[in-house]
């Protein structure tokens, strides 16, 4: 299992680049992210990077609720991604 959240944030911030001027959202930064869901940024900078063991679901599910109050549509497959270990040869 893989955290993509800092990959959605990227992808968030290049969509919101490419629309017109007066309809860009702000897309928040790890740190803003982590005051607004009241999370210390390392412990936010360690999920985003995969630096953790055991991933907190309710940190997940604030990150989520955090980015649909900001107007962007979220679901937990955009935070995840599943990867198969491969086959030993």
């Amino acid at each position: 299992m893989q955290v993509t959240l800092k990959q959605h944030l990227e992808n968030l911030a290049t969509h919101e680049r490419v629309r017109p001027r007066e309809q860009r959202r702000e897309v928040p930064s790890l740190t803003a992210l982590a005051q607004s869901i009241n999370v210390s940024r390392q412990m936010l900078s360690l999920i985003a990077n995969g630096g953790v063991q055991q991933l907190d679901l309710d940190v997940l599910a604030r990150v989520i609720t955090e980015l649909h109050n900001r107007g962007f549509e979220t679901q937990i497959n955009d935070l995840l991604a599943y990867h198969p270990p491969q086959a030993a040869e």
